[in-house]
Formats: C-alpha cells, sequence, structure tokens
C-alpha cells in the first residue's frame, strides 16, 4: 500500500504551527525578561505578583536589577496591604547564622519564647523593661566565653534595677564583686522594709548601718584583721567606745572609757608566757604585778598596803607546812603545820591583850627560858 501523499509545502506549514505552539508556551528565551505573553512568562508575571520585592514582600538575594528589584538582601513581609501574621513552621532546627547583628523589633512590645505553646520567656520592651520566666532559670555565666577569647562576662544596667521573686541563687566558681559607684549596696527586707545598708566610701572607709541587732554566727573562726592597729566597739548612743590595739610588736591593749565586766559561766584563765600578770591603776600609775614563775612559785608584788576584806572565813591551806610572815625579806614568823604544830619566831615578841587571856592545854603545859622569866 502506498503511503499517502504530502506535499513539502503543507510539511512546513505543520513545522510552522508547531514552532509558533511552542513559542507561544515557552515565549523566546533572548527576550524572557520582556515580560511577553508566553505562558512561562505569564508564570514568572504571576510569580513576581505574589512574591513582589518591590513591595517588599520578598526581595531576592539574586535581584533582577533591571527590574529594578533590591539586590542582596531577603525580606519577608506581610504589612503592606494589612497582611496578618508570618508563620515558619520546621521539622527540625532552624538556624539563623548572621554575619552582623539579628535584630527583633517587635511593635506589640512583647517578644515571647515558647516551649511545646508553652510560654517560657516573656520580653515585654518599653521604657521599662520587663523579662517574666515561667519555670526555673538556670543562668550559668562563663569568664571566658571560647578558649580563644579571653574575658569576663559583664552585665550592666542603668538606672534604678529592681528583681523580685521568692529566692535567688548564685552560684559562681569565681568571684562576685559588688562595684557601686553611689557607694552603698543594701540589703532590703521586703516584708518588714527593714535595710541594712553597706557603704564603702571613696576614702576607703567601710560602714554596715543595721536597723537593730547584727548576729555573727560563724561554725569556724571569727578574724578581725586591721592593719591600723585598733579595732573598735563604738556605742552609737552613748559615743562611748572599746579600742583593742595589737601593736605592731605584738602588745594587746584594750582601752575602755568606763568599767569592764567579764561574766563568765565557767572558769576565767589568764596565761601569760611572760610570767607576770599586772594590775594597773591608770590614774595613780600604781602597778600590783602578779608573778608566776617558771618553778610554780607565785609572787605578788604591790607598791603599798595589800588588804584583805573577807566576809566570811579565811582560810590558808598549804601542802608545804610551812606558812611564814616575812618582813623585809627576813622570816619573823614561821608557823609549821602538821601532827606538832610550831611557831618560831625571830626577834623579840611582845603580846597584848587588851582583854582576858586563857591559854588551855590537854596535855602538860611547858614554859621554858634561857634568861629570866618574868610573869606578872
Amino acid at each position: 500500500m502506498a503511503r499517502p501523499y504530502t506535499l513539502l509545502t503543507d510539511s512546513f506549514k505543520i513545522l510552522r504551527d508547531n514552532l509558533n505552539t511552542v513559542s507561544y508556551n515557552v515565549g523566546d528565551p533572548v527576550n524572557l525578561l520582556t515580560h511577553g505573553d508566553s505562558d512561562v512568562v505569564m508564570a514568572i508575571n504571576e510569580i513576581e505578583r505574589v512574591f513582589d520585592a518591590s513591595a517588599g514582600e520578598i526581595l531576592y538575594p539574586t535581584g533582577n536589577s533591571l527590574q529594578g528589584e533590591t539586590q542582596t538582601r531577603l525580606l519577608l513581609s506581610t504589612a503592606q496591604n494589612s497582611g496578618t501574621d508570618i508563620t515558619l513552621n520546621a521539622g527540625l532546627d532552624i538556624n539563623l547564622d548572621a554575619v552582623g547583628d539579628i535584630n527583633l523589633d517587635a511593635g506589640g512590645a512583647n517578644i515571647n519564647f515558647l516551649d511545646d505553646s508553652v510560654a517560657r520567656f516573656n520580653f515585654t520592651l518599653g521604657a521599662t523593661n520587663v523579662l517574666d520566666v515561667t519555670g526555673v532559670l538556670d543562668l550559668n555565666i562563663s569568664s571566658n566565653l571560647d578558649a580563644d577569647i579571653a574575658g569576663n562576662s559583664t552585665l550592666t544596667t542603668t538606672g534604678s534595677q529592681t528583681q523580685e521573686g521568692t529566692s535567688l541563687n548564685l552560684d559562681f566558681s569565681g568571684d562576685i564583686t559588688l562595684d557601686a559607684d553611689g557607694n552603698d549596696i543594701i540589703f532590703k527586707n521586703g516584708a518588714g522594709n527593714d535595710t541594712v545598708t553597706h557603704n564603702i566610701n571613696d576614702n576607703g572607709t567601710y560602714t554596715v548601718t543595721a536597723p537593730s541587732h547584727v548576729l555573727i554566727d560563724a561554725v569556724g573562726d571569727i578574724t578581725l584583721d586591721a592593719d591600723g592597729n585598733d579595732v573598735i566597739i563604738k556605742n552609737g548612743a552613748g559615743g562611748d567606745q572599746v579600742k583593742h590595739i595589737l601593736s605592731d610588736n605584738a602588745n594587746y591593749e584594750i582601752d575602755a572609757p568606763a568599767s569592764v565586766t567579764v561574766d563568765a559561766v565557767g572558769d576565767i584563765t589568764l596565761d601569760a608566757d611572760g610570767n607576770d600578770i599586772i594590775f594597773k591603776n591608770g590614774a595613780g600609775g600604781d602597778t600590783v604585778t602578779h608573778t608566776l614563775a617558771d618553778n610554780a612559785q607565785y609572787t605578788i608584788a604591790t607598791p603599798a598596803d595589800y588588804v584583805l576584806d573577807v566576809a566570811g572565813d579565811l582560810k590558808i591551806d598549804v601542802d608545804g607546812d610551812n606558812i611564814e610572815l616575812a618582813h623585809a625579806g627576813t622570816d619573823r614568823h614561821v608557823y609549821t603545820l602538821g601532827a606538832t604544830n610550831t611557831i618560831v619566831t625571830t626577834g623579840h615578841l611582845t603580846q597584848t591583850v587588851a582583854g582576858n587571856k586563857s591559854d588551855s592545854a590537854s596535855g602538860t603545859y611547858h614554859i621554858g627560858a634561857t634568861g629570866n622569866a618574868d610573869i606578872t
């Protein structure tokens, strides 16, 4: 069977029609940017209309300068025609990697960070800026932010700052420095409205002002180290002060304006490695020295009379048997105590009795004299 006969002119006509169809659907690749009426160009025009860079909705990173589009910037906006929210839904993370700054500008004043639809951080921006945290805030600050960057983390505020909450715990592995250019650091009890002011003046003087008692409860030692040598305890009401002076030569002095009372439930021990404990009368310049020598001999040296005024009995109990009464270094009366008690007197002895005198002996009563015996 012979094939249909087709004129060559008809074949060129079919080819022309097909090329026209392709040209209409695709357009002239050379003139695509002329926004012709081909299907492809119309689709591009529709995309351009929906994502209109010139209207600020999307500015392509490689925008077309021939069309007046802004280049090298991406902007997502629905604000041109009273638009609504912009929502980004990501199946995994959303990463923002900016060479420069990242700015969040909320016209509604609030910037919220949510976790499973629960607001965890709420930043309220304005003349007064507020950070609300739902849940526990664990703030970890490292002084070295990067292994290759040496520096300190710094929190700088201006104006009056207020922190409210049930409790505040600051746990730093390094130091905590409170630097107040106004000189005062104030601890306040919100319930009682009481304040304790810690003031460090520009001259270095440090003052703690408390509205009531100050209690220091230390499990270990309390050390007061004053390079100026003086530790002063002052009565603000009366203006009186007791000065504790530890000189550079290690001499320790307590200077009180009036009486000093030591009230101990237990013992009071005065331990002087220099052997002497001295009681001094500042007005008269007199001293009484109590010396406990290294051989355990105890001596009391007074500049004048020594008076014992005892409301009850006076008892002297010596394990060494002898009680010695001396004058100018010479023993005058020696009382030897034991089963047989003796009194040895050096020098003359005169006894004067204003009233009756009675000697009584349960045993032999003996009077012996190497000289004359005169009994009146």
